[in-house]
């Protein structure tokens, strides 16, 4: 992790830590009546609630794509292709991860995606954990997701990565990757999309 992360990006146990620190300094220091721990353990507790807040309300490139990922996912459980199809860019593609791109732009995607729902009668997609990274100019992350559909009866696991590229207009997504749907992989997930 780089400092910026730490600082935007903070993991719940890094302010947590820093103020129950900073609560046993002023306790120690404030039983034994000393001034100058017991204001260092003050402030310590001070530094880490000032993190907490900047972490909380100050959103990184990150934190802003895993947004949009979750956004995407949920539009399509609500099957509100409108939202779907303005959270897609005109450059976005969908591929089986090392096999072939199979979509262009948002309006085949989003076409794509409503005759999939329609053809496997999709009731819901839960996402079920997201992991993120980001390498300058990618973001990428990975998403766990559930779905539920008459076609099949039974909960289907799949596993997809969702790449965000930086460009002179900010960021978009550039490409949805199928990893793993069930158990299969490549080119065994090829005929599960509709034909292009």
């Amino acid at each position: 992790m780089r400092f910026t992360d730490y600082l935007f990006h903070t993991p719940w146990w890094l302010p947590t830590l820093i103020i129950v620190v900073g609560a046993v300094v002023f306790y120690v220091a404030n039983n034994r009546q000393e001034v100058r721990p017991r204001t260092v353990g003050l402030s310590v507790v001070c530094l880490g609630v000032l993190l907490a807040f900047v972490s909380y309300f100050v959103d990184t490139d990150l934190e802003k794509a895993e947004t949009h990922t979750r956004q995407l996912i949920r539009a399509v459980n609500d099957k509100d292709w409108t939202k779907a199809r303005s959270l897609l860019d005109k450059a976005t593609t969908v591929s089986i991860a090392n096999v072939t791109t199979l979509y262009r732009g948002g309006d085949q995607i989003v076409a794509k995606a409503q005759e999939a729902t329609d053809r496997y009668g999709l009731q819901s997609v839960t996402l079920t954990g997201l992991d993120s990274r980001q390498d300058q100019t990618l973001i990428t992350i990975s998403a766990n997701v559930v779905s539920l559909q008459t076609y099949v009866g039974a909960p289907i696991t799949s596993r997809w990565e969702f790449d965000y590229q930086q460009s002179a207009e900010g960021w978009y997504l550039s490409e949805i990757r199928a990893v793993e749907i069930g158990r299969s992989q490549g080119e065994q997930m090829q005929h599960m999309f509709p034909g292009r």
